[in-house]
């Protein structure tokens, strides 16, 4: 788990520091980082890139948003978004998160880590689920 924590927290920053990305870029640049082909697919499992149709979607953020997050928190969630790195629903947990935080002002850097926090939690509860089916199942 250590590692996907690693990968993506390289895909946020290579996301961030390029116009256009897409799932294939983003593999090789973690193959290209060191990571073997079941550490990509592990971590690419974690992300929607397979919902995402290249239809551009702007969220638009409410007053006590733009109050709490700050321009450059919003510009990245909005360009995971867009790049498919974060679906609607997770994006909305975030927000959520972000919003319930007790810091006043909700950077960039602060987001990664809700983004991450956010993103482990659902891979967690999805293998807790897939083990309840299992164990119901047996």
């Amino acid at each position: 788990m250590d590692k996907i924590v690693i990968a993506l927290n390289l895909i946020m920053d290579f996301i961030d520091s390029n116009t256009f990305v897409n799932e294939q870029d983003i593999a090789d640049f973690l193959y290209n980082t060191g990571f073997d082909d079941y550490e990509i697919r592990q971590t690419l499992s974690m992300l929607d890139f397979n919902s995402f149709e290249g239809m551009p979607i702007i969220r638009h953020f409410c007053v006590s948003e733009r109050n709490k997050l700050t321009q450059d928190a919003m510009l990245y969630l909005q360009k995971l978004m867009l790049t498919g790195f974060l679906d609607f629903i997770s994006m909305e947990e975030v927000i959520e998160k972000a919003m319930d935080a007790d810091a006043s002002k909700i950077d960039a850097e602060n987001i990664k880590q809700i983004i991450l926090y956010t993103l482990l939690e659902k891979k967690s509860l999805l293998r807790q689920e897939l083990k309840e089916e299992k164990d119901l199942t047996n």
